[in-house]
């Protein structure tokens, strides 16, 4: 559990064999995480930015789940 977006808000890494794969609905799109911007609507500003930070330094791949541009990072649809 990471908090941030709400109280149940948590962050899945999965072991591939591209690396870790870090998927949350404390992010939506990649550039939530990449340039440290936050969601619109939060509950703890201070975890969600936490949760970014080790996003950033634990990840291989960081999926947002709502991002439509992950079409176009996994064009075939196979993230890892």
């Amino acid at each position: 559990m990471v908090g941030g977006h709400h109280r149940a808000s948590l962050v899945l890494e999965a072991e591939t064999a591209q690396g870790v794969v870090a998927i949350s609905d404390s992010y939506f799109h990649l550039r939530n995480v990449t340039e440290n911007v936050p969601l619109g609507i939060n509950e703890n500003m201070y975890e969600i930015l936490a949760a970014y930070e080790r996003v950033r330094k634990t990840a291989d791949i960081i999926l947002p789940i709502y991002d439509p541009g992950n079409f176009e990072r996994f064009p075939d649809g196979v993230v890892a």
